[in-house]
């Protein structure tokens, strides 16, 4: 009658100190140290997915998803591209509210000077975003991003 699960017995292996590193609740993957920018990302994950599959959707509710992806865009060179998608997508999803005529430019304008502007704060900060180099993957210096 083996079983998988771990037992828990107060036999003769009382010699044993507490902070024994055989520990049932302790996993292989569990990281030492907590990470912020991926506990932003996971949040900001977990709230899109709540957007995604919510009863009403408004255009909105996508700047609850933004604002947590924000904080770890500032950590992260791969969490900054993926803020800069999602950023984009909801400015896009945002267009519906300004619906005259006459404010189609200004919301490309302000648009456009937003994505610019954040595309080049983030990447001056991370010292370029990678993953849309030139050809082959490389940048214009010849090195790889990978």
């Amino acid at each position: 009658t083996s079983s998988s699960s771990p037992t828990f017995s107060s036999s003769s292996s009382s010699s044993s100190s507490p902070t024994s590193s055989s520990s049932p609740t302790a996993s292989p993957s569990t990281p030492a140290q907590p990470n912020t920018s991926d506990f932003a990302a996971s949040v900001s994950h977990c709230l899109l997915c709540g957007f995604f599959f919510g009863f009403h959707v408004h255009e909105k509710a996508v700047l609850t998803c933004l604002i947590p992806m924000s904080v770890a865009a500032v950590d992260s060179p791969t969490h900054a591209r993926r803020f800069l998608r999602l950023s984009m997508a909801g400015t896009w999803a945002l267009f519906p509210l300004l619906f005259r005529p006459e404010e189609y430019f200004l919301k490309v304008l302000i648009t456009g000077t937003y994505l610019a502007v954040a595309y080049g704060l983030l990447r001056k900060l991370h010292g370029g975003l990678g993953g849309g180099g030139g050809e082959n993957g490389k940048s214009e210096n010849g090195k790889s991003e990978n």
